[in-house]
């Protein structure tokens, strides 16, 4: 009898003994992040801007946004507003970079507006809250958030979505197997005025298509009446707009940064051909050819539209007739400034020498950016 109580003793001695081991000795020390990795993502449309308010786990974003810090396990009120401080365009970087907001399919440029440390209700942990802005003119038909922040350190942080449209609301949950959520409907009529206004606004942003458009209205050696000048921006809106179309409805493409620099070395080249040539031959094929180059940039925008978006067709032409409407109203302010400027002819080498230098800047600048 005592033999048997000996070996359930030591049994259950032998027991404890494991248990103390695998808790303390080889089980994984503890994270400083003991916690659920949460956020909480709210959309909004307010007069002029889509609202993004971000509620997403401090330790988390310190981790991503200053991952060196060697107090980033220290949650006092000081700490955290120093950090704030200190890594607020890391911050503001990391969200717009690991983030999009989409309007109407299209890609939208925010920034923050205000980082604060918050704490919930029955929650320890402290949270950023960060509130963002994304300007966008138009009644919005449908809303979408694509989602990448943490996904690289935790795979199984969770992020709470409400997207507000109009009257309607729609709720849901973004996890690393399912990364975007949106809500609205999208016609194709509203898809086309949509596109179109946009490309409308695109011409007083997007401004280099112009320039070749002054530069043709100024060849006065090359064209001596205004009809020839005219049948020369035609053929350069024509182009322009083709290429745009196509390019937009992802039927061809090249690299972006190629597209940039191609876009200020055709306005630089043919604004200096048609400053130092008495008679240059193939206008014409010059105007198609750098109108072609040109509608390749004007495209640009619709590179970012949402992957899976409907009606992509008729959104590229019709963000690219918008646009070119915007460039011929541009003509009829051009046209009458170049009359102007022909009663004075030695102001046009200087002028189309102008445009060339300010091309230059631009170029450089792009290629400083690359």
């Amino acid at each position: 009898m005592d033999d048997i109580m000996r070996q359930r003793a030591l049994w259950m001695l032998g027991c404890l003994f494991i248990i103390c081991i695998l808790g303390n000795g080889w089980a994984p020390a503890a994270s400083a992040h003991a916690n659920a990795s949460i956020a909480y993502s709210e959309l909004s449309v307010i007069p002029g801007a889509i609202r993004y308010d971000l509620l997403i786990d401090m330790y988390d974003i310190r981790l991503a946004a200053d991952p060196n810090d060697p107090a980033i396990s220290d949650n006092s009120p000081e700490t955290l507003q120093r950090f704030i401080q200190n890594a607020a365009s890391r911050i503001e970087a990391y969200i717009l970079s690991h983030s999009q907001v989409y309007a109407d399919n299209l890609p939208l440029h925010g920034s923050v507006k205000s980082l604060k440390a918050v704490h919930l209700e029955n929650d320890p942990q402290p949270y950023l809250k960060a509130v963002l802005e994304y300007p966008y003119k138009l009644k919005p038909q449908s809303l979408a958030l694509h989602y990448d922040l943490i996904y690289e350190s935790d795979q199984w942080h969770v992020n709470y979505v409400k997207l507000h449209l109009g009257e309607s609301q729609q709720t849901g949950v973004i996890v690393y197997e399912l990364r975007e959520i949106h809500t609205g409907i999208l016609s194709a009529n509203v898809a086309a005025e949509v596109l179109f206004r946009q490309g409308l606004d695109r011409t007083i942003h997007y401004w280099e298509p112009a320039l070749i458009v002054l530069a043709l209205l100024l060849t006065a050696k090359i064209a001596e009446n205004l009809k020839q000048r005219l049948l020369a921006v035609a053929v350069f809106v024509i182009a322009l707009w083709t290429t745009s179309s196509i390019s937009g409805m992802n039927l061809a493409s090249l690299p972006v940064t190629l597209i940039d620099l191609l876009v200020s070395l055709s306005v630089l080249y043919f604004a200096l051909y048609l400053a130092f040539t008495k008679h240059p031959r193939r206008l014409f094929w010059y105007a198609g050819s750098f109108g072609a180059i040109q509608g390749l940039g004007v495209s640009l925008i619709l590179s970012g539209l949402r992957d899976g978006s409907k009606y992509r067709e008729i959104s590229a032409v019709a963000f690219s007739t918008g646009y070119v409407a915007g460039l011929l109203l541009a003509c009829i302010g051009l046209v009458t400034a170049t009359l102007l400027v022909h009663k004075h002819p030695k102001l046009v080498p200087f002028l189309l020498g102008s445009l060339s230098f300010l091309e230059l800047m631009v170029f450089f600048w792009k290629l400083a950016n690359v």
